[in-house]
């Protein structure tokens, strides 16, 4: 995974600046058949399109979701070229170019990570960073923990009420992960979103929860490091690796509470 700062207010030449931090790659675009002017953003090319229809589009069935004004879209490094025009093409009406170091222009069926120099693609990752990480993420569950012991009990206790108007609750966090303030990447008056983590919280019994359990989720066979659930579910289910971890900076946490009732006939 590589990140790539999107919006539809970014210019040309910010968007290939960036493009070449994360990959050491260049990208250019064009517009009917005319290389698009660096100073130009990309709202005067954005189209309102049919998003089941660009997941046709593309071979594989990625989860894409184009990021809202600010955020940070995640670029898989399984992408393939072609895959990457397709995106901007249905979005933006551009088609693009992809060239290596040396100048020469990427094939169309080229995936992204064999075309990053290794020396990027096998960043160092800085692991006391990385555990550091994990460390907020273990006292953010004792949090979540404490939250759920203040709003849990008094909403179970209304439900066991008929003359109460709640018929039940949901409990969910999510947690947003921003860039560090020191990253390339970072830019002021921007949210600066890697990653937004869900997880539903059980009601009633603590118990059935994962998030504070005091298990060692790690993946790692000797287990030396305690790693909480929201760290592995972050690393090992929703796939934010180590290099893009290390980048963390705010992490904010909603707590959010449905109530619900039930209308009959």
């Amino acid at each position: 995974m590589t990140l790539l700062k999107m919006d539809d207010n970014i210019t040309i030449k910010d968007l290939q600046r960036f493009f070449k931090i994360e990959t050491g790659l260049n990208i250019s675009f064009f517009y009917d058949g005319k290389e698009i002017d660096k100073k130009q953003t990309f709202c005067e090319f954005r189209r309102k399109i049919d998003h089941y229809l660009t997941m046709m589009m593309l071979r594989r069935p990625f989860d894409f979701h184009w990021p809202s004004p600010g955020r940070v879209f995640p670029l898989e490094y399984c992408m393939e070229v072609q895959e990457i025009a397709i995106v901007f093409k249905y979005y933006y009406e551009v088609d693009i170019r992809i060239f290596d170091a040396n100048g020469k222009e990427a094939k169309a069926n080229k995936r992204l990570k064999d075309l990053i120099p290794d020396e990027i693609m096998n960043r160092t990752i800085d692991i006391d960073r990385v555990n550091e990480i994990n460390n907020r993420l273990i006292q953010i569950e004792k949090d979540i923990y404490n939250q759920w012991m203040e709003i849990d009990p008094p909403l179970d206790k209304k439900i066991q009420c008929k003359d109460n108007w709640l018929n039940d609750y949901e409990l969910e966090v999510k947690l947003s992960y921003h860039l560090r303030e020191d990253d390339p990447l970072f830019t002021e008056d921007s949210d600066n979103i890697i990653y937004i983590q869900k997880q539903h919280i059980f009601k009633g019994d603590w118990e059935k929860n994962p998030v504070a359990d005091g298990e060692n989720h790690s993946e790692d066979p000797k287990r030396k490091i305690f790693h909480c659930y929201l760290f592995h579910d972050l690393y090992d289910h929703c796939g934010v690796r180590y290099d893009i971890i290390q980048r963390i900076g705010l992490i904010w946490v909603d707590f959010n509470v449905t109530r619900q009732h039930f209308y009959e006939d």
